[in-house]
């Protein structure tokens, strides 16, 4: 019969290892669960804050890349609002000055048949056109001289081209001379008028 002997180790080398490394701990297993999970949670953690760090990181490099066209497209922009105050200081200008072309050929077709202009007379014909002043001098034939003068001036009130470059319009001098009438009209511009 085979007996089990038991091994003893009188040695001091064996307690004295036994003592230096301690009994050996079993860790339970909750704990070792809660660790693990621990890990997971930090590395799911480092994953996204390393994603948005990556992705923040991109967009200031697109920030930068788009900082030079969008210098330039202000500098276009205020560029073209200066150009667009010129164009308007210019269409006023232009609103404000008088074609005298084509207010010839209107007034052409608002003299009576039996009236015709001896003398225009523009004063102060500035580029501004403030204060201008325009004389126009004829004469008017025929018994009804009168009536074609107060026609004509009527007619140039009425014509949106006089009555707008030139809110006042006057007959200043009727005179009669052998069978016909002559006449003085002055039309004055002020500084706010202007053809439209």
């Amino acid at each position: 019969m085979n007996t089990a002997l038991i091994q003893t180790n009188l040695s001091d080398e064996f307690a004295r290892r036994q003592k230096k490394h301690g009994p050996a701990v079993r860790m339970p297993a909750a704990f070792g669960v809660a660790i693990a999970a621990a890990i997971l949670v930090l590395g799911g953690l480092y994953l996204v804050v390393h994603f948005r760090s990556e992705r923040l990181r991109s967009t200031r490099a697109a920030l930068e890349r788009l900082a030079g066209p969008a210098a330039e497209s202000e500098r276009l922009q205020k560029e073209c609002d200066r150009l667009a105050a010129q164009v308007k200081i210019l269409q006023q200008w232009r609103a404000s000055r008088i074609e005298w072309s084509e207010l010839w050929q209107r007034l052409a077709g608002l003299i009576p048949e039996t009236t015709y202009l001896s003398e225009i007379i523009v004063s102060n014909p500035d580029a501004s056109g403030d204060n201008q002043r325009l004389q126009l001098r004829g004469h008017s034939l025929g018994a009804s001289g009168e009536s074609a003068i107060l026609e004509f001036v009527r007619n140039l009130k009425m014509a949106p081209a006089f009555s707008n470059a030139f809110p006042t319009i006057t007959l200043t001098q009727v005179m009669t001379e052998q069978d016909e009438k002559a006449f003085s009209i002055d039309l004055m511009r002020s500084p706010a008028s202007g053809v439209r």
